[in-house]
């Protein structure tokens, strides 16, 4: 009969859990506790059931974390609706960005206004600004929040923000800063932010299937190795 290692069978206990490898809390908005993890200041609230940080008017939402020290990837989903008028030079804002300790690096992310949505607004300008960090941002405008309660006649946008974070910010402390500008009465602007996640690429979790078969592997080879030593002492 084939015994396999104790160490063996309780990795195998956990093969079927799904392993996860973010570092971000309550990234998806799920807890019970409204905003846990996070940060706010302002109109932000965790509207039933809990699935998205929704801003209205002014707004910031910030969470602080460790971004890991091999190649990392971050990534949020984003809606925004706006009564500001087509054309309108001072309109309301929602923006996102990330600031780094203790090297006090910057990573201006994305904005988003009446007039669409602008990537990395500081691209081609960092040598203006001190500390920005020059990045690599993508926008998926496929992506929606569920539920999400645009402005009735407003301009609506929403899609996925995603970049590969730079060697310069690994293994720093950083702060992700969501924040809702807001010029003045006259328009009335709404936000929201989901799946706000960072994960290293550096560092794959086998599938809980291809765990399993990897254990059981191992312990077939380490039964025919007990097997081919006692054969040799006897």
């Amino acid at each position: 009969m084939l015994k396999i290692p104790t160490c063996l069978c309780i990795v195998l206990a956990f093969a079927g859990v799904e392993a996860t490898a973010g570092v971000i809390v309550n990234g998806d908005f799920s807890s019970p506790v409204a905003l846990q993890g996070y940060s706010s200041g302002g109109s932000v609230t965790q509207p039933s059931p809990g699935d998205f940080a929704q801003f209205d008017d002014v707004g910031v939402l910030t969470q602080t974390f460790t971004i890991p020290g091999g190649g990392s990837s971050l990534s949020f989903d984003f809606a925004f609706s706006t009564t500001t008028p087509i054309g309108s030079i001072f309109g309301d804002t929602f923006a996102a960005e990330l600031t780094t300790s203790p090297d006090a690096d910057v990573l201006d992310l994305f904005f988003v206004d009446v007039s669409g949505v602008t990537k990395d607004p500081l691209d081609g300008m960092e040598g203006l600004f001190p500390n920005v960090v020059p990045i690599d941002v993508d926008f998926d405008p496929s992506i929606s929040i569920a539920g999400f309660p645009s402005k009735p006649g407003g301009t609506d946008f929403s899609g996925r923000i995603s970049l590969l974070l730079p060697s310069e910010v690994l293994a720093e402390s950083a702060t992700i800063t969501f924040r809702l500008f807001d010029s003045g009465p006259a328009f009335e602007t709404v936000a929201a932010i989901d799946n706000f996640s960072v994960v290293s690429s550096n560092t794959p979790i086998p599938e809980p299937a291809s765990l399993a078969v990897w254990i059981v592997m191992a312990a077939g080879g380490l039964a025919r190795r007990r097997k081919r030593v006692r054969a040799s002492l006897e």
